[in-house]
């Protein structure tokens, strides 16, 4: 079995991601380890390569599912006409070449047979009478040779069993198999003209008596004959009329036919009952002395017109005297044929509507497109079916709910252009078109003339000779979103199985145009795969995946002129509190607005891609010497020196920028992104908003930091942290009125290490989540033991609050938990919160601040004035304390605009009847100045560094003595 290329591709994708995972599992990687090496997500690859594969498979499946479909249609439609035809009363056979191909039941039952083995392959002259084959050979010849359909001629058949009967025989052409093919109708007559002979003996006995005695005594016999043949044994009309073709007597039948007594039709002249143009026939029958027939002849009842159109065969034969001189009578007998003729119609119309359903289901298959499918629809509809015209129109669902043209094919001239289709439910709405697509149902008009529904399009229908129409409504997904109508030239064209059939056509072409939407959404739904693989979606810029298959095209074309390639890796400094406080929004058009700037930048030969929410890559090709990359690295700097402003908010940002140099800082893609990776860490380090270029050095730190966020989680096992505590101090009384809780981690190798340097990695990892708690419960454990055991004053405690343990950690929970298993009040402990905390998700934010309040700690800002707060958040915010930062302290006595800033803390504060403490007061100009601005409590290395427990209790005695 041949596989498919979707098949091969699956497995081959599937081996690889089974060897990597095996790989990965086998040497125990760690992923933070991985991830050093790897500057993306290697699982993120392997699950983007599976949704691509996984969408080509349901491609695959679905065309092969729309192909099943398709030639389902076809075989549904040959066995729903097969079906109708088997189940006809009329006896159908379908002959090719002179064999019989097909047989119903009913003429199986008609020629004496058991089942259709016996007639299949057959020739068709075998249950041809000798008398008869040569009229039945001749007809068969005109038919091939002109097609439509024959009169019904009556001829002489054979049983299987060898006996002959008289049979009525109509044929038509249909299609066979694709071949063209003769269907013959038949029906038993014997027995009537049985009847219509002995009938025709009788009288010609009764008037060819010579005397009265004989006449009398032959009128009596022959009469009597006569009637019991004429009331009792034939259900056709007749009548005896003189040569001036007034009534001498009906039968029953006749009088029944017009609802009227027998007595009331002898001596009145049939034309003056039946006004008609078959009074021409009639008088050329006199004057020639022949008989005339007539087979499926139309008739309205003027006194009847409710029974519409009837259909009769009738027959004139004169009766001549005995020397064949003089008529003496006219036989006038009919033969209601109206079921025969609406049988045959029906069939011809079936016929012609399962060509037209079975071209149209060639048609589905070969369409590539929505608007071919339907103009080669409607041509195939006139073009095979024989139709006037055929037309789709899609429902608006407008004011007016009109009907809009999409395709159209026969005689129009002008027609839809001015008919004002509507599905509304309206004059203009009430058409089959309008109706159809209002009901979902299909709305036939068989009579245009007739219809009061179709007045407003009467007269351009009939100058067009548009007789009888039909509305198909078009549904896709239950909903009905149009419609197929199609236009015959004769009234009364759609018989019940040609609608059936039509509605099923209707459902293919509805099927079809699902099938031609559904291939569009699948090829843009496979470019749209093929672009998010490649491209991030917020900018549209390429994913790191093209970026490295850019960055192997850059190499090789390198390698080859001998000229460098770079790669610089952008962080935007601080977006982190640009999305906490405005909003994820704003964030992201932040971004959009910083990639249109550095396009702005960057060479147009140059790739600039997107790796995560705040970070870029920009790979530059054809680079001769570093000053190059270094001017562009500076233009970039300088460009993000002017603010944006977003949604009415002034904001500036700046990039730090790692740059790594190809093929002296890496060969490959991966080395040369991990080293710039290093160079972008430096960059931070080095105050961010600058860029550094990768040395060996970088790396080497590079490294150890990964080591350090490894130990990092077991640290807190180990039981490896430990606070310091930096006494608060009244700044009036200079007494100590709390202290300030600060971690630190005591490594068993590296000694003391500074929190710079492993909080940022706890905060990205989340292990400040279950860290931040331990500080609780410790900094309260502390506070009471000091209390208890070293018999200290009654002092605040501060604990610093991460954003993240806010959103995270369950902080009310944590809190209460520390204090209960503590002792300490609450109204010794102090929560530090910054300003992103306060500001994201502020509904949730106070919901939590008031809990914490209800417990009954206290609630401080740390670093006021840092953040990208509104003041009109502080009048919602339940907080006792405002902390200013230490950057505005350390050049306050210098600077003027610092100190300017730090009054207006304080006084902001106290407005808003809040504690003031400013933090990193180191000498005594700075304690002096802000003492003078009424600064309610310092601190800073002035007092004391951040010491350990044991010596803060010390500190503490030593101070009260």
């Amino acid at each position: 079995m041949k596989l498919k290329p979707y098949i091969l591709i699956g497995i081959a994708l599937a081996l690889m991601f089974w060897v990597s995972e095996s790989t990965l599992h086998h040497y125990s990687l760690d992923q933070a380890f991985i991830s050093g090496f790897f500057p993306f997500d290697v699982h993120e690859l392997w699950m983007r390569s599976f949704i691509v594969v996984l969408f080509l498979c349901f491609g695959y499946v679905a065309q092969r599912l729309d192909d099943r479909r398709i030639q389902a249609i076809a075989k549904r439609s040959d066995e729903r006409y097969r079906q109708m035809v088997e189940r006809s009363p009329e006896a159908i056979g379908i002959h090719q070449y002179g064999k019989w191909v097909y047989v119903n039941a009913a003429a199986i039952k008609l020629f004496g047979g058991i089942d259709a083995s016996e007639f299949i392959g057959k020739p068709v002259l075998d249950f041809v009478h000798p008398d008869s084959q040569a009229d039945v050979l001749g007809s068969i010849q005109q038919l091939m040779s002109y097609g439509g359909s024959t009169l019904a001629i009556e001829e002489r058949l054979v049983r299987l069993n060898g006996e002959s009967f008289m049979a009525e025989v109509n044929a038509l052409m249909v299609s066979h198999e694709e071949a063209p093919a003769v269907m013959v109708l038949g029906r038993d007559i014997d027995e009537q003209k049985r009847w219509e002979d002995e009938l025709n003996a009788s009288l010609r006995t009764m008037l060819a008596a010579k005397t009265e005695a004989d006449a009398a005594c032959l009128r009596e016999q022959e009469q009597a004959k006569l009637l019991e043949a004429f009331y009792s044994h034939t259900h056709d009309c007749v009548a005896l009329l003189d040569k001036d073709f007034n009534f001498i007597r009906v039968n029953d039948a006749y009088a029944r036919s017009d609802e009227k007594e027998v007595d009331y039709f002898p001596g009145k002249n049939h034309f003056d009952l039946y006004p008609s143009d078959a009074i021409d026939i009639f008088r050329e029958v006199v004057r020639t002395k022949q008989p005339y027939s007539v087979t499926s002849r139309a008739f309205v009842y003027p006194e009847h017109p409710e029974r519409g159109t009837t259909y009769w065969d009738w027959n004139l034969t004169p009766v001549m005297d005995d020397k064949d001189r003089e008529i003496k009578l006219l036989i006038f007998t009919l033969r209601n044929v109206t079921d025969r003729h609406e049988a045959e119609a029906a069939l011809i119309h079936a016929n012609r509507a399962l060509r037209t359903l079975s071209a149209c289901n060639s048609t589905l298959v070969r369409a590539t497109s929505e608007a071919g499918l339907l103009d080669e629809m409607c041509r195939v509809i006139v073009e095979t079916g024989g139709y006037q015209m055929a037309w789709v129109g899609f429902a608006h669902d407008d004011a007016d709910k009109t009907v809009l043209p999409v395709a159209q094919s026969g005689y129009e001239e002008g027609y839809l252009e001015n008919a004002n289709i509507t599905w509304a439910d309206t004059e203009q709405g009430h058409g089959p078109t309008g109706t159809a697509i209002r009901t979902g149902v299909p709305a036939v008009n068989q009579n245009v003339l007739t219809n009061p529904d179709m007045a407003p399009w009467r007269e351009a229908a009939v100058r067009r000779g548009y007789q009888s129409s039909i509305g198909l409504p078009l549904k896709i997904g239950g909903r009905v979103m149009g419609a197929l109508t199609i236009y015959a030239a004769e009234p009364s064209a759609f018989t019940t199985a040609e609608v059936t059939l039509l509605e099923e056509l209707a459902g293919d072409l509805s099927f079809g145009i699902s099938a031609q939407r559904l291939r569009i959404e699948h090829e843009v739904a496979a470019k749209e795969v093929e672009y998010l693989a490649h491209h991030d979606i917020l900018t549209g810029l390429p994913n790191l995946l093209l970026l490295r298959d850019r960055f192997d095209l850059a190499g090789v074309s390198a390698n080859r002129t001998q000229v460098g390639v770079a790669l610089l890796i952008l962080d935007l400094d601080n977006f982190k509190q640009i999305n906490d406080s405005l909003g994820h929004g704003i964030g992201d058009q932040l971004l959009v607005c910083a990639v249109q700037r550095l396009q702005g930048i960057i060479r147009s030969t140059d790739t600039i891609s997107r790796q995560s929410g705040d970070e870029f890559v920009v790979l530059l090709g054809d680079v001769s010497t570093p000053e190059i990359v270094e001017t562009i690295a500076q233009h970039i700097i300088e460009a993000f020196g002017e603010p944006f402003e977003i949604s009415g908010h002034i904001m500036s940002i700046t990039f730090s920028i790692g740059i790594g140099m190809f093929p002296n800082d890496g060969r490959d893609f991966e080395t040369l992104f991990k080293h710039a990776d290093t160079a972008l860490f430096q960059a931070k380090d080095a105050g961010k908003n600058t860029y550094r270029f990768f040395t060996e050095k970088m790396n080497i730190d590079a490294i150890e930091h990964m080591h350090l966020q490894g130990q990092l989680r077991s640290a807190l096992k180990r039981g490896e942290f430990v606070l310091h505590y930096q006494p608060q101090l009244d700044t009036t009384s200079g007494r100590i009125i709390g202290t300030e809780a600060l971690l630190r981690w005591q490594h068993p190798e590296l000694g003391l290490v500074p929190p710079g340097k492993f909080i940022p990695l706890a905060e990205r990892s989340g292990l400040i989540v279950p860290i931040g708690e331990w500080v609780i419960h410790e900094a309260c454990r502390q506070a009471q033991q000091w209390m208890e055991r070293d018999r200290l004053q009654a002092m605040v405690v501060a604990v610093n609050l991460s954003a993240l343990q806010f959103k995270r950690g369950n902080i009310v929970e944590t809190v209460a938990s520390a204090l209960k298993q503590s002792g300490l009040p609450a109204r010794y402990l102090e929560l530090e919160l910054t300003e992103s905390i306060l500001l994201h998700d502020i509904d949730i934010v106070m919901t939590t601040l008031k809990l914490l309040k209800e417990i009954g700690v206290k609630l401080s800002i740390d670093d006021f004035g840092t953040g990208y707060s509104s003041l009109s958040y502080l009048k919602r915010l339940k907080v006792d304390k405002l902390k200013v930062d230490q950057s505005f302290v350390r050049d306050m006595v210098q600077d003027a605009e610092d100190a300017a800033i730090v009054k207006a803390v304080v006084q902001l504060g106290h407005n808003l009847q809040l504690t003031v403490i400013a933090e990193g007061v180191e000498n005594n100009e700075q304690f002096a100045l802000l003492k003078s601005y009424g600064c309610d409590e310092v601190q800073g290395y002035l007092f004391s560094r951040p010491i350990p427990a044991a010596e803060f209790a010390e500190f503490c005695k030593l101070r009260t003595t």
